[in-house]
């Protein structure tokens, strides 16, 4: 077997792999309007897109692992929380009304 060594800046070997690179395709029609138009459609976006936008990314931004656990865990929370306070106004109102009934029973409703 014969070994050659070629060298990178062979001309007979840049001739070859071009022959061997098919040709592009043309471009449909218009394709350069098309895509401009596209492009200032898109930087003249309305108010309402910005926003839609803006919630988004918001959205992906929540909807991260870390963000996501967090997030359900200060819902958690809060639920709790609410629980409580509501647990304990209306055990002090039971106090309130058992108190009453104790001391003055006519007056309780």
């Amino acid at each position: 077997m014969k070994h050659e060594v070629v060298e990178p800046d062979d001309a007979k070997l840049t001739a070859l792999l071009r022959q061997c690179r098919p040709a592009a395709p043309p471009l449909p029609p218009g394709f350069q309007q098309a895509v401009w138009r596209r492009i200032q459609r898109d930087q003249a976006q309305s108010p309402a897109t910005e926003w839609v936008a803006l919630v988004d990314q918001l959205v992906d931004w929540l909807l991260r692992p870390r963000w996501t656990l967090a997030c359900i865990t200060v819902l958690i929370l809060m639920g709790g929380l609410a629980g409580v306070l509501s647990s304990t106004a209306a055990a002090k109102q039971a106090a309130r009304e058992r108190y009453l009934a104790v001391v003055a029973p006519n007056q309780v409703r």
